[in-house]
């Protein structure tokens, strides 16, 4: 959610549930999640994920 109180994206709530997600799964609490144009890979606690599709 943004600074200025405003609604929460579709796209920031993947987001964020994806990276919860994920850590739960893993028993990871400090697993950082990003997204981004590149292939998904995962590499010493640093999760990179594909940015999902415009029509989320």
């Amino acid at each position: 959610m943004s600074l200025a109180g405003d609604k929460e994206t579709p796209l920031d709530s993947f987001k964020r549930v994806t990276a919860a997600t994920m850590r739960a799964m893993g028993d990871i609490d400090e697993l950082e999640v990003s997204f981004g144009p590149d292939r998904a890979s995962l590499e010493r606690g640093h999760a990179k994920l594909p940015m999902p599709g415009r029509d989320l």
